[in-house]
């Protein structure tokens, strides 16, 4: 069976949110205008697309998505050899928007990210992103076990 996690969203967390209140306006507003459902579909494109991972154990294959409105998955599988191993990296992303009065505001995000790395290290696909260190060691290794792939030291 294929498991899938959801990454990140395609235009941050204040897109997201700003994708939601725009396809409930639409909503709301499509008993007034035809053209409110324009807003209402281009609100759920932004606040429900993101990127993913689909991970078939059974098959020993993973794939990169893209979540197209939150429902339709495109990406390319990649098959999971004995020479791959998986690894942590610490990843840290600021998302700055900006208010009506021209102030910044930023929203800071600091995970680890359970990657699938190839024989020379390099990364081919995330694979979980967790919260702090130590409930990405334990999914490190819980993954470990079901692809059946080494742990690179970080």
């Amino acid at each position: 069976m294929t498991e899938h996690h959801r990454i990140d969203p395609f235009f941050g967390p204040v897109g997201a949110i700003a994708g939601k209140v725009v396809l409930l306006a639409g909503l709301s507003s499509a008993f007034y205008s035809a053209y409110a459902l324009l807003f209402a579909l281009i609100g759920a494109f932004v606040g429900f697309s993101s990127t993913g991972v689909d991970i078939d154990a059974r098959r020993r294959r993973v794939r990169q998505t893209n979540d197209w409105f939150g429902l339709f998955r495109s990406g390319r599988w990649i098959d999971v050899l004995s020479s791959m191993s998986l690894g942590i990296s610490e990843s840290r992303s600021v998302y700055r928007a900006y208010s009506r009065a021209n102030v910044p505001l930023d929203v800071k995000r600091r995970d680890f990210r359970i990657k699938l790395l190839d024989s020379d290290g390099r990364s081919l696909a995330t694979l979980r992103r967790k919260k702090n260190r130590d409930e990405a060691l334990v999914e490190l290794e819980r993954m470990a076990v079901k692809l059946n792939l080494n742990v690179r030291s970080s």
